[in-house]
C-alpha cells in the first residue's frame, strides 16, 4: 500500500491498527446491544420496539427532581 504512494509504512501500519480497533470496538458494542435487548425480552416478555438514539440535552437540568420531570414528559410523548 505505501509503495502506491499511500505514505510509509508506518503510516500504514498505524491506520491498519486503528482500523483493527475500531472493528474490535463495534464488535464489542453490537456484543452489548445483543445482551441489551434479550435482558429486555427477559423482563418483559417481549422484543424492543424500533430503538432510536437518545435526545441530548443542550443543557444540564437543575435538579434532580427536574429531571426525571423531564424524562416523564418524554416517556409520556413516546
Amino acid at each position: 500500500m505505501e509503495k502506491a504512494g499511500a505514505g510509509n509504512t508506518a503510516d500504514v501500519t498505524q491506520a491498519r491498527a486503528r482500523m483493527a480497533r475500531a472493528e474490535s470496538e463495534m464488535f464489542i458494542v453490537k456484543a452489548d446491544l445483543d445482551r441489551a435487548v434479550m435482558a429486555y425480552k427477559r423482563m418483559t416478555g417481549t422484543k424492543p420496539a424500533a430503538l432510536s438514539f437518545a435526545e441530548v440535552p443542550l443543557e444540564m437540568p437543575e435538579s434532580l427532581e427536574n429531571a426525571l420531570d423531564r424524562m416523564k414528559k418524554i416517556i409520556r410523548s413516546c
